[in-house]
């Protein structure tokens, strides 16, 4: 939760700064403040966080390969590309859907601001239910919540209704929330796939912890690139194919949602049938 809080503000905070930074110095001005910064932090970390060798009997490339096999893994992975596409498939698509209500260039920063700012609050909220309720269920409510808002948010071109602000603040803010019960859980949910594998058997594996946050920022990053061709392909030529788009992938959300709940039936029936140890 506390790290889905730090990367939503680093989201929140970019487009005003950088915003500030070109007004002041023009094009160049930001690349070259924010590179800078980013060289720092860069050289920070190579000093600051120590090495740790792996001495595993497989190396570390076939280790990765072999977790990010596993059906678990992979289906949360691809939960993660639906989730973070349909959040990524609003930021060039979205603005431009708002010009027929009139919006000022002001309150459309607010819609945004909304947007990352429900999933900035609920985030840590999430890491704390999720941990006492269950990580899987989080992810399921959230998969059929996102889709339900997305159908919403064009409306679906089979959705008889007329599109209003209204209905488009509520869908944005539902948006966010439910990216903030997919996403969150889904690095835990990763973990304990990859620790009951047996290829990392210890919980508190440092090995572990790298391979489960490799692979989430791996599904989670080509989500994003995913997701930012659909809105600049679809979302950004004509307001019926930005209202089909944003259909489909709220299906794919519910899809998911489905599909997870079918992989959490058939573990617990499994695991009913495993023996227990004497």
């Amino acid at each position: 939760g506390v790290l889905e809080v730090s990367s939503v503000l680093g989201l929140m905070v970019g487009s005003p700064v950088g915003g500030l930074l070109y007004n002041i110095g023009g094009y160049h001005l930001p690349f070259i403040v924010f590179g800078t910064i980013l060289l720092v932090s860069a050289f920070i970390t190579f000093c600051g966080v120590p090495s740790i060798k792996y001495e595993g009997s497989v190396s570390f490339k076939k280790l990765m390969l072999y977790v990010m096999c596993l059906p678990r893994v992979m289906l949360i992975g691809l939960g993660l590309i639906v989730h973070m596409g349909c959040l990524a498939f609003l930021e060039p698509s979205l603005s431009i859907h708002m010009k027929g209500l009139s919006l000022t260039p002001t309150n459309v920063g607010l819609v945004f601001l909304l947007l990352f700012g429900s999933y900035a609050v609920c985030a840590p909220l999430v890491g704390c239910i999720s941990d006492k309720a269950g990580h899987r269920i989080i992810i399921i409510i959230g998969s059929f919540a996102l889709g339900i808002c997305l159908q919403f948010l064009g409306p679906a071109p089979y959705v008889n209704i007329p599109t209003s602000l209204l209905m488009t603040i509520l869908a944005v803010a539902g948006i966010g929330l439910s990216i903030g019960l997919t996403t969150v859980p889904a690095l835990p949910d990763i973990l304990q796939g990859t620790t009951a594998s047996g290829y990392c058997r210890e919980n508190d594996s440092v090995v572990a912890y790298a391979m489960a946050s490799g692979i989430f920022n791996t599904f989670y990053s080509l989500g994003q690139i995913i997701g930012y061709i659909l809105g600049g392909a679809f979302g950004v030529s004509t307001e019926n194919s930005y209202r089909w788009c944003s259909a489909i992938l709220g299906i794919l959300a519910i899809i998911q949602g489905f599909i997870l709940t079918l992989l959490t039936l058939c573990e617990r029936r499994a695991n009913r049938k495993a023996p227990k140890p004497l």
